[in-house]
């Protein structure tokens, strides 16, 4: 079919040559880029704080453990004084990787089970927190 559109088009012999070799060069998938995105803002401010000195650990190694896992895609996380501008954790990627969209996918799977764990340390050690409500909104793009 593609064939009979550049027939029907009138282009010519020597066009669809410099079409076919500028096709060939260019395999890749045209830029894109991957998020998700946790958003914690609506938190209340004893779970809010309890959850992001958690996820980054006392001496920042756990927050080092989880960029390690994830290289090739930017993480970002709120501050540990209690949340940066954004108040969000964020998984970013171009997907362009040797490995594609699977790196995207590992770092939203690695940046889920850290907040998970965080989220039930914070609901297990700080008094209170037990039956309170952890609603956490999450958008992808």
């Amino acid at each position: 079919m593609s064939v009979l559109v550049l027939h029907n088009s009138g282009m010519q012999q020597k066009d669809s040559n410099k079409l076919s070799r500028w096709q060939s060069i260019r395999p890749q998938q045209p830029p894109r880029r991957l998020g998700h995105r946790y958003e914690i803002g609506g938190l209340a401010a004893a779970q809010l704080s309890g959850i992001v000195e958690d996820f980054h650990g006392g001496d920042g190694s756990r927050w080092k453990k989880l960029k390690n896992k994830c290289t090739g895609i930017d993480i970002k996380s709120p501050h540990v004084q209690g949340g940066g501008v954004d108040r969000m954790f964020t998984v970013e990627s171009d997907g362009l990787g040797p490995k594609g969209r699977l790196t995207f996918d590992d770092g939203v799977k690695h940046l889920t089970d850290a907040l998970r764990r965080s989220v039930k340390q914070v609901d297990l050690e700080v008094e209170g927190m037990r039956y309170e409500k952890w609603l956490l909104p999450w958008s992808a793009e």
